[in-house]
């Protein structure tokens, strides 16, 4: 039961209240309980799973006896740095127009609403408690990794190519990206002495971020998650399906981002040298098999090369 109904928007916990989630949900329901998830560095949200009272109560309306609530950050540089993102604007308009046609899974959205100014937003979305989680330090396995390929390749597919006017393009982000890490990457690196090839290499790179921006505009274009890591995974307990989620940075860029993203930052280093090829294969094959025409294994190899350095912020 999606919708985007007007409503008051919460600013805090406080204000996720029974007759709130009654009245954006059209059910007479009470909330039990409501705890926080999630670590606070890593999101751009506060989010929230609510027990409400009973799963007899809420069958009229086919509800579940847990739910998720995103709702914008009580943390004033998590909200300025989502709302300078769009983040909060992205993922409902994600919910809104183009979950249904992703050809991935991804969570129910049970309500999904933003103001105008883009600091405030409200998603109700599926719990996916019960779903798998793999600890992103420890790094996928070879099944899991294999398992995420095929599932890059089916997103992938299902926008080759095509200019998609509820799909905004990476540079957005991009740029913004580039100016923050212009200064973050100096800063953090100025007393670093080991690696120093890595660090001549990074420091580099933040000088001239935008020189890069050319060359991954000429690539061809598809819809990236932009931030597919195991965090933002669940899967089955026999991995043989994947949940995505957090779309708060969704846009149409070069393959190679989603791709660089998460074999270069969720496997271990030596399982990844291992297992490189073989992943990128499959996941070509996978934009083959889906119908994508016109493009070579060698042409992903480059995306994802060029894409290895810009994937590390996004």
């Amino acid at each position: 039961m999606k919708t985007s109904q007007k409503s008051v928007l919460p600013a805090s916990n406080k204000d996720i209240t029974s007759e709130w989630l009654s009245g954006v949900l059209g059910a007479n329901i009470q909330i039990i309980s409501l705890i926080a998830i999630g670590d606070d560095a890593g999101f751009m949200s506060d989010v929230f799973r609510i027990t409400l009272q009973s799963e007899e109560d809420s069958a009229e309306k086919h509800l579940p006896a847990t739910l998720i609530i995103k709702i914008a950050a009580a943390d004033e540089k998590r909200q300025a740095a989502a709302t300078a993102y769009r983040s909060y604007q992205k993922e409902v308009q994600f919910y809104q127009n183009i979950a249904s046609q992703v050809g991935v899974r991804v969570p129910y959205c049970y309500f999904h609403a933003c103001n105008v100014a883009g600091d405030r937003f409200a998603l109700v979305l599926e719990d996916l408690g019960q779903w798998k989680t793999v600890d992103r330090m420890s790094g996928a396995n070879f099944k899991q990794t294999m398992l995420a390929m095929t599932t890059l390749g089916k997103l992938h597919a299902r926008y080759w190519g095509g200019t998609i006017r509820d799909i905004p393009g990476f540079t957005e982000g991009y740029q913004v990206a580039a100016e923050e890490l212009s200064i973050m990457i100096p800063a953090v690196l100025k007393d670093v002495a080991t690696y120093a090839n890595s660090v001549a290499f990074l420091l580099h790179y933040s000088q001239n971020i935008l020189s890069l921006l050319p060359r991954l505009q000429q690539q061809q274009q598809t819809l990236n998650h932009m931030d597919f890591r195991l965090d933002n995974l669940r899967f089955t307990d026999d991995d043989t399906e994947i949940i995505l989620f957090d779309w708060g940075e969704f846009a149409m860029a070069p393959p190679g981002y989603d791709l660089a993203h998460f074999l270069t930052t969720n496997i271990e280093i030596e399982n990844r040298r291992q297992w490189e090829e073989a992943a990128v294969a499959l996941y070509h094959q996978t934009l083959v098999r889906e119908g994508v025409l016109g493009i070579s294994l060698a042409e992903i190899k480059d995306s994802y090369q060029q894409c290895i350095a810009p994937s590390f912020y996004v």
